[in-house]
């Protein structure tokens, strides 16, 4: 309480960091806090904060007893719930460290199905969850917290964490900005707030310069579907201009000019976009087809070989080289 009173927060981080700032200690705390301003190492049943890593204590668990507490034991009132839901899930980090992950699994799903209302066992198994790189199964249990207790900080703040760790920053900034209005003096919620709305003008903006480079290309393409060859090559004349360096329109205008029967006007295009991907199949075989269309047979045999050489699973190549005499 008198942290509290000079922090004028009820966040742990800020509290903790007090702590570390007041040289109090040591410090514990009872649920493992979301954050990375410090360090929680598992100490029997509770976590030690510290500003430096340190390795977990799990000697404890040796000590303890687990009969009537895994198998076969139906739990009625919510207290023993959520402690018998707090034990499996330490026991489960404790087999984690072990590196007996089945087990490790198993616990932590027991221990939301027996603590299925307990805020702080859900938001636990979800917190393992994202560490594990498992995003969807920890979003599920997240989003399943909110449901009990739709304005939960912490809860939201992970939520908000998770969205950004996999890229989607709208939502992130949505969860931090509702943490937010619910607390203003969390700063912490407030810079990550900034990032995030920042990322996604970023994103937008490198988005929208993708689009208007692919713009000529996608035009391109659609004609070349439509068979309005010459428009076609325009708009894929266009594109080399914006990407000179991708082979993707090169190849499509001697696509254009193969369909056209202009068979002299294909092979230079053919031959940059070969110059740009020199492994690429489809550039291969169209230049081997067209030396053959032009009876230029040691050359189109020279191409077809190079493609089969880089992918022999091809049996209409196989068929056309054996059709060259």
């Amino acid at each position: 309480m008198i942290l509290r009173k000079e922090t004028r927060s009820d966040n742990i981080n800020d509290n903790v960091l007090a702590c570390f700032g007041r040289k109090f200690g040591p410090v514990f705390l009872t649920t493992k806090a979301p954050t990375r301003d410090f360090f929680q190492a598992s100490s029997g049943l509770a976590y030690k904060a510290t500003e430096k890593e340190l390795p977990d204590i799990l000697y404890p668990w040796q000590l303890f007893s687990m009969k009537g507490i895994i198998w076969d034991k139906v739990y009625n009132e919510f207290e023993e719930r959520e402690v018998v839901g707090n034990y499996l899930y330490d026991f489960g980090r404790y087999y984690k460290a072990l590196g007996r992950q089945a087990v490790y699994t198993y616990l932590l799903e027991k221990a939301v199905e027996v603590a299925y209302d307990s805020l702080p066992i859900i938001g636990n198994v979800a917190v393992s969850y994202v560490e594990d790189k498992d995003f969807n199964a920890g979003k599920a249990l997240f989003e399943k917290a909110l449901l009990l207790s739709p304005d939960n900080e912490i809860i939201l703040f992970n939520l908000a964490g998770l969205h950004a760790s996999t890229g989607d920053f709208k939502t992130a900034a949505d969860y931090y900005n509702r943490v937010v209005e619910i607390d203003p003096g969390n700063s912490q919620a407030k810079d990550y707030l900034i990032r995030a709305i920042q990322m996604v003008r970023q994103l937008q903006s490198q988005q929208a310069v993708t689009d208007y480079s692919d713009k000529n290309f996608s035009e391109g393409v659609a004609l070349l579907k439509e068979k309005n060859y010459l428009h076609a090559i325009d708009s894929f004349e266009r594109d080399i201009t914006q990407n000179p360096k991708l082979a993707r329109s090169y190849f499509n205008i001697g696509l254009c000019y193969s369909y056209l029967n202009q068979i002299n006007k294909a092979l230079p295009y053919y031959e940059k976009a070969l110059l740009i991907e020199p492994k690429n199949t489809s550039t291969l075989n169209n230049l081997g087809i067209c030396y053959g269309m032009l009876k230029q047979f040691k050359k189109a045999k020279e191409f077809f070989n190079e493609s089969l050489e880089i992918d022999p699973n091809q049996p209409k190549v196989k068929d056309l080289r054996a059709q060259i005499k």
